[in-house]
């Protein structure tokens, strides 16, 4: 995997497109068709965190946070895309602090502190930095196994964008999300889809007891509510709802203990330096 920048800048609509195209004729990866890419829905979250948590991961305890991030020139970051600064940030991947809640670390330099990460060597963390990487003895505790065969970036990084949303007919579903839901916010079912339903009054926490009978997407029966810390490890617990129509995990490089294998939360859709998302293969 190496360590490098998280793709961020997409909206959900573009996420998944590309993520289809990854397996595609032609790509550059080597990928047959069998590969079947696609942009991962909460139920393969789930069922990647359960795995975490199992005897075959990390056994019960905690992930360790992805909390870096690089600010190219040291330029003052925004939030709103186009202002000052804000192209400058990225989050990197593959990389932590060797715990499980610390605040975001911000370094600066991009391309010349990346090539200092990736030349440290043994298993002590990068000079002045701190940082480990991932194929570290300490860095491997960001992995969802512990080891370096894992998953890395569960925990901070990017929000992770998904292919799960709820269908409430909110404008946002189409107008950052057609492949998904349809042109006309029409539910769209599929094997690559994860579709909630809307709760009585579409506030947060109905919808959120509207599907909380759903098993596997570690969302349900992680959580007490749908607010602040009330998933496992005091992971963010925030459902989809109203405009905040797609669902998000995983929590951002700078949430501390908030962030999470059992993080969930909303998203409008739109484009963000904040998110990124993830590709899922299946061998067919």
């Amino acid at each position: 995997m190496g360590t490098t920048y998280s793709m961020n800048y997409i909206n959900n609509n573009d996420a998944f497109l590309l993520a289809k195209e990854i397996s595609a004729a032609g790509n550059p990866y080597g990928l047959s068709s069998s590969a079947d890419s696609h942009l991962m829905k909460d139920s393969e979250w789930g069922a990647v965190a359960y795995l975490s948590q199992s005897k075959y991961g990390l056994d019960g305890t905690n992930i360790a946070i992805n909390n870096i991030s690089l600010n190219g020139g040291g330029k003052t970051r925004t939030s709103e895309k186009g202002q000052t600064g804000v192209e400058s940030v990225y989050a990197m991947t593959g990389v932590t602090t060797n715990d499980i809640d610390e605040k975001e670390k911000v370094i600066s330099g991009t391309k010349e502190i990346v090539n200092k990460i990736n030349k440290v060597t043994g298993d002590t963390p990068t000079i002045d930095e701190g940082i480990y990487t991932w194929e570290q003895k300490t860095g491997t505790k960001a992995s969802s196994t512990g080891t370096i065969y894992g998953i890395y970036d569960l925990s901070g990084g990017v929000l992770e964008k998904t292919a799960s949303y709820i269908d409430n007919k909110n404008e946002n579903l189409s107008k950052y999300g057609a492949s998904l839901t349809g042109s006309n916010n029409t539910a769209k079912r599929t094997k690559y889809t994860m579709v909630y339903v809307q709760g009585k009054d579409d506030t947060n926490e109905l919808d959120y007891a509207a599907n909380k009978e759903i098993f596997g997407n570690a969302i349900g029966e992680t959580s007490k509510k749908s607010k602040d810390m009330g998933s496992w490890y005091t992971d963010r617990s925030v459902f989809v709802n109203i405009g905040n129509v797609f669902s998000t995990r995983g929590g951002l490089w700078s949430d501390e203990i908030y962030a999470g294998m059992f993080f969930f939360a909303n998203s409008v859709g739109a484009s963000s330096f904040t998110d990124g998302f993830r590709v899922v293969l299946v061998g067919t």
